[in-house]
């Protein structure tokens, strides 16, 4: 049974791990839509 739960506990750790990556790469994305869209703002103010 030990044995079972140290897999899931490694199974969890890098599901996390990957979770994180999801994230920054979401969060990479956002900013990238941020700049976007200010730069048609500052194009339609114009």
């Amino acid at each position: 049974m030990n044995n079972n739960v140290a897999k899931i506990i490694k199974e969890t750790e890098l599901d996390l791990i990957e979770a994180e990556k999801v994230i920054k790469e979401t969060d990479e994305l956002l900013q990238r839509t941020e700049r976007l869209l200010e730069r048609v703002n500052n194009q339609e103010s114009r």
